[in-house]
């Protein structure tokens, strides 16, 4: 097995793999040991974050605790990690032989050579006395609590009679905030949770399958209130909840647990609880609650429903005296589980607040085969929403007035649609609609002319100097249609005349250097003036960079006798940004 810095560069996205490159230059590595082919560090970012690199049957599996690497991306941590282990070592617990692939990376031969720290370790342990193992153990599990709960759960189930006792005080000191858990210190404390729900887990495997869901019942009580009083922006979490949501279910099926008990505490959790608790139960749980409990589930959801008001377009009688969306959806799920549309439409019908509601409708009875009702509640849906209404509702009526042969009707709903929002995408949809008559260069002309309308009343645009790149959060949606439709020279005209963003100008440069190379040179030379007054180290390499590029095409052009006093210019415009001028003058 072996790993290049090729190899490790594809795995990783461009800006992670450059960015895990400045973490290694840095010697933002730290605490790198290996364990045959698996090394384990820490790399230091926002905060610090520990890594875990693993090579198993020619494939490089990665970890990381950060946002990123915990939603299964190759981050820039482990790219720094991946690199220190190709490298070497960056600190003395990690030790690495001179053997090595081409690539840097050691193979599994020479691996097995290497003499690391863990190794010694675990030749000094092996000659131990237990007796001293533990002492060693327990001294330092009394400087680490996280470590003190997991072995005080291992020492609950090691019992034939698990001590639940034991195990719940466990559960509450690992969620115990003690005030307000921060930012910074919200991962270490998820990972001693982490751990418990572990070792509740194991229960499961030793056939304690009701003591689980009890357990699992009151750490998600316990993580909800935590949640309440900590920082988890990174969402560290969001996991455990659905770890134990897993393991409660897991448990339950083989505890077989009163049935109907168990659905009166899921739907109490579902309707009441602010983390989407046991979300979807009715479809989770169906193998759990059987027959009786999704009785007596459905029949707990239905007294509620009887009390949620009707919500008509004007908004009248909203209300938020019932968790009215939670109640919603469970009711929804209980329809679509016996296949009873009309009683789905009945649900769906009692918030008639937005068009999207209308919509949903419409779907629904579409995807049940029934296109005439659904034909009758998205036209019911654009007319009790007429102006400014969803664009998916009109998308949907116009293609089923497609299906019927009703193409201008269908334009002209769609053509609402760009009137209302007027950019390149729905201007796309109008093209593809109106292709469909024969009517497009009509429809064409007609929204052209539009936004010459909404450009004269819209305050940013108007005359505009010839390079101009206007505001740098707006864009020309003239000019992207035009690009669309690769008339460049039609969005040339508009960029110059009313201005458009800095990367429709690149663009545009892009594909005037070979007809039009003067147009380019501008905006390439503006380009640079940009980026330079940005004032910092990487625009001034990406600056540099487009010098470089002005000179390429001055040399196309002939006229590379121009290339020296433009960088004389540059070297008197911006002789007080000492940075730029040592990449300048160092230009071969």
């Amino acid at each position: 097995m072996t790993l290049s810095r090729t190899e490790l560069c594809e795995m990783a996205d461009p800006r992670s793999w450059e960015r895990g490159v400045t973490y290694f230059e840095e010697d933002r590595v730290h605490g790198v040991v290996r364990d045959g082919t698996t090394v384990v560090a820490s790399v230091e970012g926002q905060q610090m974050y520990r890594v875990r690199l693993s090579l198993r049957e020619g494939n490089l599996f990665a970890d990381c605790s950060c946002p990123m690497g915990r939603a299964g991306v190759f981050c820039k941590h482990c790219v720094a990690a991946g690199l220190a282990w190709i490298e070497g070592p960056l600190e003395a617990t990690s030790r690495v032989g001179s053997t090595e692939s081409a690539g840097g990376l050691p193979d599994a031969a020479a691996l097995d050579d290497f003499s690391t720290d863990l190794d010694r370790i675990r030749e000094h342990l092996a000659q131990l006395e237990p007796s001293t193992l533990v002492e060693m153990l327990i001294e330092q599990a009394l400087w680490d609590d996280n470590l003190l709960r997991r072995l005080t759960m291992a020492a609950a189930r090691s019992d034939e009679v698990v001590n639940i006792k034991t195990m719940r005080h466990a559960i509450t000191e690992a969620t115990r905030t003690g005030g307000f858990v921060d930012y910074g210190a919200a991962p270490h404390f998820a990972r001693g949770i982490e751990d418990l729900v572990h070792a509740v887990s194991q229960l499961l495997e030793e056939s304690h399958a009701n003591e689980v869901i009890k357990l699992s019942e009151y750490a998600l009580r316990r993580v909800e209130r935590a949640l309440e009083h900590m920082d988890d922006s990174d969402g560290y979490m969001r996991p455990i909840l659905d770890d134990l949501q897993t393991l409660h279910h897991a448990a339950c099926v083989k505890a077989h647990p009163d049935p109907v008990k168990l659905a009166r505490r899921i739907f109490e959790w579902e309707i009441n609880g602010d983390w989407d608790i046991f979300y979807g139960a009715s479809r989770t749980y169906a193998d759990v609650f059987g027959e009786t409990g999704l009785a007596e589930y459905r029949k707990l959801a239905e007294n509620l429903w009887q009390d949620v008001p009707q919500l008509g377009s004007n908004g009248e009688g909203r209300t938020y005296e019932h968790p009215r969306f939670r109640l919603t959806a469970m009711m929804e799920a209980l329809a679509t589980e016996l296949g009873d549309v009309e009683a789905l439409v009945a649900i769906k019908s009692r918030d008639l607040s937005s068009a999207f509601r209308y919509l949903q409708i419409a779907e629904t009875y579409k995807e049940a085969g029934e296109p005439d009702k659904a034909l009758a509640w998205a036209e019911k849906g654009v007319r009790a929403f007429s102006s400014k209404t969803d664009s998916r509702l009109r998308e949907f009526l116009a293609e089923e007035y497609h299906r019927l042969g009703r193409h201008g009707d269908a334009v002209g709903l769609i053509w609402q649609n760009f009137s209302d929002h007027s950019n390149l995408s729905y201007y796309q949809a109008l093209k593809q609609h109106a292709e469909q008559t024969s009517e497009w260069p009509r429809w064409r002309k007609k929204a052209l002319a539009h936004f010459g309308e909404r450009e004269r009343t819209d305050a940013w645009l108007g005359p505009r100097e010839r390079w101009t790149m206007g505001p740098l959060n707006f864009g020309s949606e003239l000019v992207a249609i035009f690009l669309w439709e690769k008339d460049v020279d039609a969005a040339w005209e508009e960029a110059c005349q009313r201005g458009c963003s800095s990367d429709q100008w690149m663009e545009l440069a892009r594909l005037r250097e070979d007809g039009h190379p003067e147009d380019a040179l501008r905006v390439y030379q503006d380009e640079v003036q940009r980026l330079v007054n940005q004032t910092n180290n990487p625009a001034y390499k990406e600056a540099i960079d487009w010098v470089r590029h002005i000179r390429r095409l001055l040399r196309k052009t002939g006229q590379e006798d121009q290339f020296g006093k433009y960088v004389a210019e540059l070297e008197v415009e911006f002789k007080r940004k000492r940075n730029f001028m040592k990449l300048l003058n160092g230009l071969p």
